[in-house]
């Protein structure tokens, strides 16, 4: 208690000056409907069904020419269709590198897979603008062909893509990510970046990205920190029951926690069903994938809790890759699923970390983009690849589907992701913590000072 009260005083004091107000930069995040980019990792065949993506739009050279980028916080780096690429690879809006006199071109190459799809071309470094500040000489990609890229007709057109992947995952560990570079550059205090994308059925730009902090007017409920879980050089997650802690053997490859389990419950707090893994599962964090990923005999317990009339989706006879539904099982119950995260890499957590979605979060209209109206849904739930499995037959993919309903911080220097119930108007009970010794109480301090940054230089929030 002193530890909480000691916290509250220093919060207090920080809330009497503005140092650092203008540490923080707010940019809306736009919803489209259609992904420019198919979005799989690794060339692993996921499935990504009527895919949604989330757009930001990024100032790029001097004068400043204004791209929409596809926001990923699985990818690394930033990179933007360039002027020779052809218009066949390129189809939308291109960078014309002769207009910028601020642009510094190099003959170094990078390449960025997208499963069925890809970028390629040279790195460069130009000024980057975010709202109203810029960050010199940031490093950006400046694709000459892209593969995979959409060609349905659609009003926003989409450059390239903002990859906020964890530090190392481009696989050079001198490289700096995005967010190091804004706060490298002193555009940002802190190496740190915060997510709101809002309900499903909100569209346009209704969602929020704070980089250098977060937003305290977008979420409600307890703060869980967590920590990033590392990958030998083998590339197999650090976790369960494998779990070591030899230093000299460890990567960081995605935003991945420590997943517990999953929960279903009625309306009325009555626990429905809860899986039974065998092991502590590596969690990673996609914002660029729509669905959410589980075991294919976990995704199919947990669904037949809601409905028993769902199709399987295959393509020539393949493996499962999605679950047909019927919209009106889920527009008519009012169900949560808990998705609980361990606060330990290598054991369930007797206080977890707790995602909350609510039951109309996880069917997307197939037919048509108004839930209530569709009458064909895809459970927001799919089988994962084999190759995202451990060895114990454990692993998640939380996409769209479940983070839509929290709100994340992403903090690069400590490793860790700090999540929060989002303030969606979903008339669910907030997930509460039953043991304040558990790690997301030992980071509260770190979590309240971030907190005072922002309600000293909040003015302007959607």
């Amino acid at each position: 208690m002193k530890r909480f009260v000691v916290c509250l005083l220093f919060l207090l004091a920080l809330l009497t000056t503005d140092t650092l107000a203008d540490d923080l930069i707010r940019l809306p995040i736009f919803k489209h409907p259609t992904a420019h980019i198919s979005k799989r990792e690794d060339e692993i065949p996921l499935y990504n069904t009527d895919a949604r993506e989330y757009l930001i739009e990024i100032g790029l050279g001097t004068p400043v020419q204004k791209f929409n980028f596809t926001l990923d916080i699985s990818s690394p780096g930033l990179w933007v269709s360039s002027s020779q690429c052809p218009s066949t690879d390129c189809l939308y809006s291109r960078f014309a590198e002769k207009n910028s006199s601020s642009l510094r071109q190099t003959n170094s190459t990078f390449s960025v897979p997208y499963g069925n799809g890809s970028a390629k071309g040279f790195i460069g470094y130009d000024t980057v603008t975010l709202g109203n500040l810029t960050s010199t000489n940031h490093t950006i990609g400046l694709a000459n062909t892209t593969s995979g890229q959409s060609i349905t007709s659609s009003s926003t057109r989409v450059s390239g893509v903002l990859g906020l992947g964890i530090p190392g995952i481009s696989g050079d560990p001198t490289e700096l990510s995005f967010t190091e570079q804004l706060s490298f550059n002193e555009v940002i205090g802190k190496a740190m970046f915060s997510i709101y994308f809002n309900r499903q059925d909100k569209h346009g730009a209704t969602g929020q990205i704070v980089f250098g902090g977060f937003d305290y007017g977008k979420y409600k409920g307890p703060i869980y920190s967590l920590q990033v879980l590392d990958y030998n050089k083998q590339g197999q997650p650090n976790v369960g029951k494998t779990y070591t802690n030899i230093t000299g053997d460890k990567i960081y490859k995605y935003w991945t926690l420590p997943g517990q389990s999953v929960v279903t419950y009625a309306s009325n707090g009555t626990k429905i069903h809860e899986t039974e893994f065998v092991d502590v599962a590596p969690a990673i964090l996609d914002s660029a994938t729509t669905l959410s990923y589980l075991p294919q005999k976990d995704v199919v317990a947990i669904l037949e809790t809601i409905t028993k009339d769902y199709v399987p989706i295959q393509q020539n006879g393949g493996p499962i890759q999605a679950y047909q539904v019927n919209c009106t099982a889920f527009t008519k119950q009012k169900m949560y699923l808990d998705f609980q995260l361990s606060e330990a890499p290598n054991a369930p957590s007797g206080s977890p970390a707790i995602i909350r979605v609510p039951l109309r979060e996880l069917a997307l209209p197939q037919n048509g983009d108004d839930l209530y109206t569709a009458t064909t849904c895809i459970f927001g739930l799919a089988p994962i690849s084999k190759e995202f499995l451990t060895p114990s037959g454990t692993g998640w993919i939380l996409g769209q589907t479940v983070l839509r309903s929290v709100y994340t911080m992403y903090d690069i220097y400590y490793r860790e992701v700090i999540i929060i119930e989002a303030k969606n108007n979903y008339d669910i009970p907030i997930p509460s913590l039953s043991n304040t010794n558990s790690a997301s109480y030992k980071h509260y301090y770190a979590v309240l000072v971030s907190v005072s940054l922002i309600m000293m230089g909040s003015s302007s929030i959607l």
